[in-house]
């Protein structure tokens, strides 16, 4: 995410970054797929606001960092940019084995699935980011690669059509489950950037001749 808060930096944003627990150099035991890193989304937005309450707020995630934000929703922002974000955590799974053990996805994916309660204390319809698109309650550009294997694309346009207008989505041509700001950078800029700055800088009032 460095990469995306030197650009949004240049573009004359302030920035906070937030290491989500037990990612980085944050405390946590477990690394919860959203569903506890959506209270550190808040926490961080509240951060935000008490810091510069006349300022809009947008938010970027990528991958588990916009699940985390979907799944804390609605948000007291005013635009929002998901990034390669599974819209259930069943498909999440069965995808990330399937790549690794084909058709032996549809027997593993639901082993591992039911050890999400007895180990997390979490139930599968709690990890639905899809759920939750339509509450964020702010304009929301969905980004993804066109050759994601983690979220496919059919995927992408499930969570894109789930969202209410104003809405946009971006298709990295080529791209997987990596950096799409580092697949393309132009791209990114043009679309990333342009949608925040449609919706965070506002426009001074035009001027009025007498």
């Amino acid at each position: 995410m460095l990469g995306r808060a030197r650009l949004f930096h240049d573009a004359g944003y302030s920035i906070v970054m937030v290491d989500l627990q037990a990612h980085g150099e944050s405390a946590g035991e477990s690394i919860t797929l959203g569903h506890q890193e959506r209270h550190d989304v808040v926490a961080a937005i509240e951060f935000a606001r008490e810091k510069n309450p006349q300022h809009r707020i947008g938010v970027v995630g990528r991958s588990l960092g916009g699940a985390a934000a979907l799944l804390g929703s609605p948000l007291d922002i005013d635009a929002l940019v998901v990034e390669s974000v599974y819209p259930t955590i069943s498909e999440a799974v069965h995808n990330r084995i399937a790549m690794r053990a084909g058709p032996l996805a549809y027997v593993l994916s639901p082993t591992l699935l039911c050890q999400l309660r007895p180990r997390l204390g979490i139930s599968l319809s709690e990890l639905r980011p899809i759920d939750h698109i339509a509450e964020c309650g702010c304009p929301v550009l969905v980004a993804s690669g066109e050759r994601d294997r983690h979220t496919s694309m059919k995927e992408t346009q499930r969570l894109y059509e789930a969202a209410n207008e104003p809405k946009q989505l971006a298709v990295f041509k080529g791209a997987g489950h990596i950096n799409l700001m580092d697949h393309d950078p132009e791209q990114y800029t043009d679309e990333v950037l342009g949608f925040l700055n449609t919706y965070l800088i506002v426009s001074p009032p035009a001027e009025i001749d007498f």
